[in-house]
């Protein structure tokens, strides 16, 4: 059975360089894309916020963490709850310019 997992990541904590907008042969992603690769894992027992999952971004020897997620989960009442564990969706306007 497939689980979901809702999160939040911490856009400020991002460095600028983490950033791919080349191909390996360094030419620019034709559609102008921008990726950040990340590494995520799924931790064997919730930290004190419920959290279960954790991610971290940048390069193997020099990763640091981003932010986190925990499994969704219906309540009795039929209402949803959200796993996010950060502020709720902000505009676009509050992203660091380099994401832009």
């Amino acid at each position: 059975m497939a689980k979901l997992y809702l999160g939040s990541i911490d856009l400020n904590k991002i460095n600028k360089e983490d950033i791919v907008t080349k191909d390996k042969d360094g030419n620019a992603f034709a559609n102008g894309a921008k990726y950040l690769n990340i590494s995520q894992w799924l931790n064997e027992e919730a930290d004190k916020y419920g959290n279960q999952i954790s991610i971290k971004a940048g390069k193997k020897d020099s990763s640091y963490y981003i932010g986190n997620a925990k499994e969704y989960v219906k309540d009795q009442g039929g209402a949803q709850q959200s796993g996010n564990a950060g502020p709720s969706q902000e505009a676009d306007d509050d992203l660091p310019d380099f994401l832009k």
